[in-house]
């Protein structure tokens, strides 16, 4: 199967950004960096949140109780096939990005 040139991240269908550089380093983990397009702030909030917590090795947050934060997440290739992923790690700062 061909790399794609990029992916776009989703979460419940709304188009978060553009992952470019895809790669695998530890499959089933993938890598990438993304170019944000507009997050919810409350969304962004909680996955910056998820991701000091990987950093740091510290155990992992709850979601906001009723925010469904940690579901709903795919990427779509550039066909239109969409993958459903766990919930990504990202780091805004350098645009690392990081699921399975």
């Amino acid at each position: 199967m061909a790399k794609p040139k990029w992916l776009t991240l989703c979460w419940n269908g709304r188009e978060l950004g553009r992952i470019n550089n895809v790669g695998a380093f530890d499959p089933p983990w993938m890598c990438g960096w993304l170019v944000p397009g507009d997050w919810p702030s409350d969304l962004r909030s909680s996955i910056e949140t998820l991701a000091r917590a990987v950093a740091t090795e510290s155990d992992l947050p709850d979601p906001p109780p009723g925010s469904g934060y940690y579901d709903g997440w795919s990427v779509v290739d550039p066909a239109g096939v969409v993958s459903e992923i766990g919930v990504p790690v990202v780091d805004f700062a350098t645009g690392d990005i990081q699921w399975r």
